[in-house]
Formats: structure tokens, sequence, C-alpha cells
């Protein structure tokens, strides 16, 4: 008569301590030949190193998706603030400002309020 049994470890998302996956290793056991020992330390270690290795690969992955995101916010705030400083007068600028921040911000209109401290 055989058997088996499984040996499960899951993987976590480093960040968010998301399970991504599990790994499991079955073993066979034929009880009929007296080898029914099931998992010994030395499959529990291998299973944890694998998971590791996934857990690192996992962990590179995310950090590449967080460092092309910041690429692209870096290379959009570029943009608006050299649109924003390439106006030449102070109406361009107002009008530059809240056309292209407010579409930067995710916002419909953004108001600009002058003060005059002279009257």
């Amino acid at each position: 008569m055989n058997s088996s049994t499984l040996l499960a470890k899951p993987i976590y998302d480093p960040y968010n301590q998301d399970i991504v996956l599990a790994i499991q290793m079955e073993k066979e056991i034929n009880k009929e030949k007296g080898n029914g020992i099931g998992f010994n330390i030395k499959d529990n270690l291998l299973l944890n190193i694998i998971s590791k290795i996934f857990s690192f690969k996992i962990a590179e992955f995310s950090k590449n998706e967080d460092i092309a995101e910041l690429k692209r916010r870096k290379e959009k705030f570029t943009s608006v603030i050299s649109k924003i400083l390439s106006e030449r007068t102070e109406e361009g600028i107002l009008r530059s400002i809240t056309i292209c921040l407010s579409k930067y911000s995710g916002f419909d209109h953004i108001g600009i309020l002058l003060y005059d401290v002279e009257s």
C-alpha cells in the first residue's frame, strides 16, 4: 500500500507580508517495504532554503517595480516643473500652474489666491 505525505511552505511578499505562493514537496511512503519515515530534517531545511530564494526573487521584482514607478513619477514631475518654469510672464506662470498642477495632482481645478501686501 502506497500513500504520500506533503510538506508545504508559504512564500510571503517581504513588503506587505501577503502570501504570494506556496511550495510543497510530496514524498511517497511504501508501508509494505517498511519505508514509512516521511520527511526528515534535511527535507525541511531544503524547503526552507528554496522558499528563501523565492522570497528574495519576489523582493527583487517588487523593488524593481518600485524603482520604475519612482522614475515615472520623477519624469512626470520634472516635465510639470519645466513647463511652469518655461513661462515668461506672471500670467503665463499662473496659468501654467493651474493647468499643469491640476493634471499632475489629479484635481479638476486649482485656484491661486494672490495677496497684495502693499495696498
